[in-house]
């Protein structure tokens, strides 16, 4: 298939609080943070990434430039700009086709599918123009002009939320893109440059406000977000409408947020120094950096990839990936959640349930329950504040032990019991795990038959 070419003739010159839930294995919470991502352990691919314990690296892929912007799709295809050919991939990073290419070089924004995955919103910040690329390969067009804009969201099937400090004057306008009409409509002005956006699954916008100082002073970025029922108001709103989500951050080039939780993940990257990626809670509380690198890192995704599990430390790895780019390394990373692993040891009557890669220099509770009534496919419970509790048996059947059990300095944790001989066959062990402080549960192992 021949790219197809836009037009460049008529381009202008450039110039609310969560709840704790009761639950049966309730212990007292301690007020000390999570000592987790205190170690952290190197990415391959990327050498100059760490990746806190609870997470690992899954893979990476080449992008066509270091800045290129991409989107990704639910299948894992890929839609990439390079600042000249717009291009699909797979998965694995394979050339799929060429969606279409502009005459010349352009500084890349953003690419965004709308929710159908018909087509996806292309933008270029040279001269501020957005196209519209069909994903099968049957040309492009342009919807709109831009001048500076940095980021977009889609709020509907045909309507997106555009980021742009068209103005250059300190203020950053959000406006709303009819994709079939073409039109822009007014919807929120925040002082300073502009910064990025992500939309909740309830339709609430969220907004990382960006200071118009280059580079941003420390501490300077807030991430806000404004009500649905703001946004369909019609009224024009300001940085004094919105809600406080989490202040006082060092920058922010990208927002995501996680399809299944609705946590919170900011790129807070600032040119010339260390870069992270945040984790914060649906509430806005702090969790802790997912990854820290001296590169620049962006273009953030929270995906859902599977049936169970969502974007948090100690989670089953079937659910929510994270893909990022590292700039500097010219990668696309995927991260997703690492659970410990368990296994059953047996020498003669004393059997030892194990659980390794876990978090070091911590502790676990032991919990089992019948075979009989173990379902593989596990059920998940929002019966703790912070994370869901896989577990593929009834609540009502779990036991567990009085007291807890350490882990030690290698991440390894052991129970061990006696089997007068009939026990085998007859039990599922699975461990819920503990911050370093020992006051505070974190996630769960996964299961293991005895």
């Amino acid at each position: 298939m021949q790219p197809v070419i836009a037009d460049r003739t008529q381009f202008p010159p450039r110039r609310p609080a969560y709840q704790r839930p009761t639950h049966p294995f309730a212990v007292p919470r301690a007020l000390t943070a999570l000592a987790a991502f205190s170690l952290l352990t190197a990415a391959p691919g990327a050498a100059q990434d760490t990746i806190a314990p609870g997470f690992a690296v899954t893979g990476s892929q080449s992008v066509p430039a270091s800045f290129a912007s991409y989107h990704t799709l639910r299948s894992g295809d890929r839609v990439t700009f390079d600042g000249v050919s717009i291009d699909l991939y797979d998965e694995a990073g394979g050339f799929l086709m060429n969606l279409g290419a502009l005459p010349g070089f352009v500084f890349t924004s953003f690419v965004e599918a709308d929710p159908g995955e018909q087509y996806a919103l292309v933008g270029e910040s040279s001269f501020g123009d957005v196209f519209k690329v069909m994903l099968d390969g049957s040309g492009l067009s342009t919807v709109a002009n831009v001048p500076f804009h940095y980021d977009a969201v889609f709020d509907g099937a045909d309507s997106a939320l555009l980021s742009a400090s068209s103005c250059l004057c300190g203020t950053n306008e959000i406006l709303r893109l009819d994709v079939g009409a073409g039109t822009l409509q007014a919807v929120a002005s925040v002082p300073g440059s502009s910064g990025p956006l992500a939309i909740s699954a309830g339709g609430d916008l969220y907004y990382a406000t960006a200071s118009a100082q280059f580079p941003a002073p420390p501490g300077s970025t807030d991430i806000v977000y404004w009500t649905a029922a703001q946004l369909a108001s019609g009224v024009p709103l300001t940085l004094g409408d919105a809600t406080v989500f989490h202040s006082g951050l060092d920058g922010g080039a990208a927002l995501a947020i996680d399809p299944v939780y609705g946590s919170l993940v900011l790129a807070e990257a600032v040119f010339g120094s260390q870069s992270r990626l945040l984790e914060f809670a649906p509430d806005g509380d702090w969790v802790g950096p997912v990854v820290t690198s001296a590169n620049y890192l962006s273009n953030v995704e929270l995906r859902a990839s599977g049936p169970s599990g969502h974007f948090h430390a100690w989670q089953p790895d079937a659910g929510v990936v994270m893909h990022f780019n590292d700039l500097d390394g010219g990668q696309i990373v995927d991260v997703r959640a690492r659970r410990p692993r368990a296994e059953i040891l047996a020498a003669g009557p004393a059997v030892t349930f194990r659980v390794s890669e876990a978090l070091p220099n911590s502790g676990m509770l032991v919990l089992w329950g019948p075979q009989a009534s173990y379902d593989p496919d596990e059920n998940s419970y929002g019966i703790f504040p912070d994370f869901l509790f896989h577990t593929g048996l009834p609540l009502a059947s779990i036991r567990r032990l009085p007291f807890f059990s350490p882990v030690d300095s290698t991440g390894v944790g052991e129970f061990t019991y006696f089997d007068p001989g009939h026990l085998a066959g007859t039990l599922v062990f699975q461990a819920l795990l503990l911050d370093g402080s020992g006051g505070r549960f974190i996630g769960s192992s996964e299961a293991v038959l005895n």
